[in-house]
């Protein structure tokens, strides 16, 4: 009973990391290029004529963007929140939900171990550096991939819970399409950039405001 307690505990617990990477992934993600650097304040005032066109010449400062209450899932505003996009890293969220289902469905625990595999020690980009035969828990590689975007653990977490990658792209893929996220179509487990003759993953705004509902539950 004790360890059941101390899972639902560890359990919320990553629910908070979850919620703090959905924002902070929104707001990354949402950035248009990199802040332009700030004008020196003028002594003289622009005409409204003037005014308007330094607007207009201003980079927007998104391409498109949801504003969605959690509770009902309404879309309260947003601009083009159905363009398809490459998640990135955004891409792992999926992951989370897939194991936090099994977590809560008592298929998997959080001590379970893992042992990282050859394809798992050899991702690129952001990574803990796994090495092939290393063993670590469930728990310890979900923090690698949730605070550390770790794509070797994504990667190993992936294999746990579905047997290979591509049967976990197939999980993620039915997910999706089970929460009517009908702008997502997911080829990889980490979000990384396509190799040559590879397509990329694509969601969108209202889609990826879904997935961070359900995983908020």
């Amino acid at each position: 009973m004790k360890v059941r307690v101390n899972e639902r505990k560890v359990c919320l617990t990553m629910r908070r990391w979850i919620f703090v990477l959905v924002l902070l992934l929104f707001a990354l993600t949402s950035a248009h290029g990199e802040a332009a650097p700030q004008k020196k304040a003028r002594t003289q005032t622009l005409a409204p004529q003037a005014q308007a066109k330094e607007a207009g010449d201003q980079e927007e400062p998104c391409k498109a963007y949801v504003v969605m209450e959690a509770s009902t899932g309404k879309v309260l505003e947003g601009a083009n929140t159905h363009l398809r996009w490459p998640p990135a890293s955004i891409t792992k969220l999926m992951i989370s939900l897939l194991v936090m289902e099994k977590l809560y469905a008592n298929e998997i625990k959080l001590t379970d171990t893992i042992t990282a595999s050859r394809d798992a020690s050899k991702m690129g980009g952001s990574q803990v550096f796994l090495k092939e035969g290393e063993t670590f828990t469930l728990e310890e590689l979900m923090k690698a991939m949730l605070i550390a975007s770790a794509n070797d653990a994504a990667f190993s977490i992936a294999e746990f819970i579905a047997g290979s990658k591509d049967k976990c792209v197939d999980l993620m893929n039915e997910k999706a399409k089970a929460l009517d996220m009908n702008d997502s179509e997911f080829r990889s487990v980490h979000g990384l950039p396509p190799s040559k003759g590879e397509e990329e993953d694509l969601t969108s705004p209202e889609d990826l405001a879904t997935l961070a509902r359900h995983l908020l539950k």
